[in-house]
């Protein structure tokens, strides 16, 4: 029988509780289509913005888990991803003062079935509505950073794609020069 207790970190002098941790949240998101190749597309509850279903990573849990619950909790489909399923990452920085940098994984779900979405439904804590949208009708609905994000992995299907999105603050060269932002205009 064990009778020593496990040690107990101690917290950094002037670190309070309700510090953030340190490094940058992880978001993970699902972008399902059907056989006509629309997206399918979730309004937030509350604000009323569109974005594609998934959330943000939980300690000990990975982004494909994370997109896995997600689609579980907010769609009640339990969706078959694979680490092969992966679309893009993107680092995303914050656009407000306080605010914390984020990483963003974007993950390729099956396509769907009209049994597939006839099964869905939503968590109405989290969405207020979902739909099927073409590639220029998600353009015009999705918020303008996620529109952004899925660009180019539906340009470049089977390829994984990378993004870094800067704020203005940030976003110029030394010699004050502005870098081109878009990963579809990047890519090989």
């Amino acid at each position: 029988m064990r009778t020593d207790t496990p040690a107990v970190r101690e917290r950094p002098a002037g670190v309070k509780s309700s510090s953030k941790a340190p490094g940058h949240p992880i978001t993970s998101y699902v972008l399902c289509t059907d056989p006509a190749s629309r997206l399918l597309i979730v309004r937030a509850a509350g604000i009323g913005t569109w974005h594609l279903p998934g959330g943000v990573v939980e300690v000990g849990e990975s982004p494909l888990d994370t997109a896995r619950r997600e689609s579980r909790e907010e769609l009640a489909l339990a969706l078959d991803l694979l680490p092969d399923d992966l679309l893009g990452i993107e680092w995303a920085q914050a656009r407000r003062e306080g605010a914390r940098d984020r990483i963003v994984f974007l993950w390729s779900g099956p396509m769907l079935s009209a049994a597939d979405t006839d099964r869905i439904v939503l968590d109405a804590r989290e969405l207020s509505a979902w739909r099927w949208a073409d590639r220029d009708e998600a353009r015009r609905l999705l918020h303008p950073a996620v529109a952004a994000r899925v660009r180019a992995p539906l340009q470049w299907p089977g390829s994984v794609t990378y993004r870094e999105t800067r704020t203005e603050r940030t976003a110029r060269h030394d010699d004050g020069r502005v870098p081109r932002q878009d990963a579809a205009d990047r890519h090989p």
